[in-house]
Formats: structure tokens, sequence, C-alpha cells
């Protein structure tokens, strides 16, 4: 018995952690995070909070600017960005949902596209 715990706890201890590679969810979400520009005319740029809310600037024809709750669903492939839009410069925009499929997603870019919306191809600013 002492034999098998102490061989499944050196398993444990030597694999690492799901959530801290580098395909795991968690990690994707946290590459998310921060400011993304150059979505393209209508697509604006967008900044993601650890807290999951976002704020979308020049956005739309009109360049508009919305706020809300973003969060990632893994229970498709590939995974789905959900904004919902809480609050924004013009009222038909609160309250509507989108759902981007994400289809880049790392250090530099951030790439998705949708059925009822454009394509959108973000980069990171260089610091």
């Amino acid at each position: 018995m002492f034999v098998t715990t102490v061989a499944l706890l050196s398993v444990t201890l030597a694999a690492p952690a799901y959530r801290d590679r580098k395909d795991s969810p968690a990690t994707l979400e946290r590459k998310l995070v921060g400011e993304w520009t150059k979505g393209g005319a209508c697509i604006g740029y967008i900044t993601f909070q650890a807290d999951g809310t976002f704020e979308r600037k020049h956005y739309s024809p009109g360049n508009n600017t919305t706020k809300g709750k973003w969060k990632m669903r893994w229970d498709v492939v590939p995974p789905v960005l959900v904004l919902r839009c809480e609050e924004a410069d013009r009222e038909d925009l609160v309250g509507q949902t989108l759902e981007l499929m994400i289809t880049r997603l790392d250090d530099d870019e951030l790439h998705f596209e949708s059925g009822r919306h454009s394509a959108g191809k973000f980069t990171h600013p260089k610091k």
C-alpha cells in the first residue's frame, strides 16, 4: 500500500497541472486578457479584463462603444467567445449577445468568425 501511494504521489507531482499547460482553457483565457487593436473597419478594438468584463470601441458603422461581460464556451470546437453588451452609446446594442468562433488566439493575434458578423482579426499593440 505504501509503495502504491508513493508511486501515485510521484506521478501526480511530476505531471504539470492541466490548468498550467499552454493549451488549457485557463491559459488561453489569460492570453485573451488585454487590449486588442486593428480589428478592421467596423470591428474596432477591444479590451478584455480578467474579471470577465470588456470594452469595445469604434465598433459598427456608427463607431460605437460597448461594454459588458465576456466568457468562453469550451463545449464546442473551436471555442466560442461570448460577448454580452450591458452598456452602449446606442440603445439597441444593449442586451445583444455575440457568439464568435475563435479561430486563432496566441500572444500576437486574435481571429474570430461568426455566421452573422464579419470576421475579426485583432493584434496586441507593440509595447
